[in-house]
């Protein structure tokens, strides 16, 4: 099993959640909502690789602030097992217009919204996320 370690960007604008939607191609994450973020690369500075990916997803500069929760899951695709440690940082928007145009391969992605803080519970979130999704938005006030 290979580990890899990911950080998830929560980002707030106008109080609402930047959030992901993955497509029918995500497999057992088809149709899940996430918050954009991913795997670091070896040697990647940590700020950089959160900026990285969240440009990749969403078109979007950000400026990546506190580590506020950790957490991880495990996935096996065919041969290939994997366990993933992410850390959840509340992240800063600085610019940019939402666009799926800088997409790389298996992201996978089916739309990109943002969502009143008030109805993030009701999305369909990862089983694995909902305690940090609880813990967010207990930090905004909700």
């Amino acid at each position: 099993m290979k580990l890899y370690f990911s950080q998830k960007a929560f980002i707030v604008n106008e109080g609402k959640l930047l959030a992901i939607q993955k497509n029918a191609n995500a497999k057992e994450m088809a149709f899940k909502w996430e918050v954009p973020g991913g795997r670091i690369e070896p040697g990647e500075d940590l700020d950089a690789a959160l900026q990285r990916e969240v440009h990749e997803e969403t078109g979007l500069k950000i400026t990546p602030g506190e580590h506020f929760a950790i957490w991880d899951w495990k996935r096996k695709h065919g041969d290939h097992a994997f366990h993933v440690v992410a850390s959840g940082r509340i992240s800063t928007f600085v610019s940019g217009i939402v666009t799926n145009k800088n997409n790389v391969e298996g992201d996978n992605i089916e739309q990109i919204k943002w969502i009143p803080l008030k109805d993030v519970r009701a999305l369909d979130w990862p089983q694995e996320m909902e305690a940090v999704i609880e813990k967010f938005l207990k930090r905004q006030g909700l």
